[in-house]
């Protein structure tokens, strides 16, 4: 019973996150175009960097927060969770300062078309503003269920991916 608990929403956030991608991209190329959807697609390597920062900082922060947690050492869980979300926090930070800086230069390192390019650096440039709270947001995440909040975390997984949709919408 307990394993379905968390099991469940666990799933759930999965596939919310899978869906809301195929989503995204489904809202993007029918309001825009295929084009739109390419350019989206060419932008994958930085929702790459952020799902990479959010999973390692996410896992090995809640598995220590948890560990210390379990043993009821609260200075320490308390420490672990400050440390993993700062951490989380600051690579964000560090992510979005070099995609502002290096934008320009993404275009022709993710092979982007030239005639495309205004509008990919565009792109990079407004994704960039959401990379540290999405990161930090998705690290929250981690760290919920070992409080035993699944349910919340889902909730999170789901409006973020709710709001980028409408985001998408309103943008476009």
């Amino acid at each position: 019973r307990k394993y379905m608990q968390f099991m469940i929403p666990a799933m759930l956030s999965a596939l919310g996150i899978s869906l809301s991608e195929f989503a995204d991209s489904l809202v993007v190329s029918r309001l825009l175009s295929s084009d739109a959807f390419a350019m989206i697609n060419l932008g994958t390597p930085i929702a790459f960097a952020v799902s990479m920062i959010y999973t390692i900082v996410g896992l090995g922060g809640s598995l220590l927060f948890a560990e210390y947690l379990g043993k009821k050492d609260k200075e320490k869980t308390d420490h672990y969770f400050t440390v993993s979300t700062v951490l989380a926090f600051l690579l964000g930070i560090m992510l979005f300062a070099l995609l502002m800086i290096f934008h320009s230069v993404l275009g022709d390192l993710f092979g982007c078309p030239e005639k495309y390019r205004t509008e990919f650096d565009l792109y990079t440039n407004v994704l960039s503003f959401f990379v540290p709270g999405g990161i930090l947001l998705m690290h929250i995440t981690y760290c919920l269920p070992v409080v035993g909040k699944p349910f919340l975390s889902m909730g999170l997984i789901v409006s973020a991916n709710v709001l980028n949709l409408l985001l998408d919408v309103l943008f476009i």
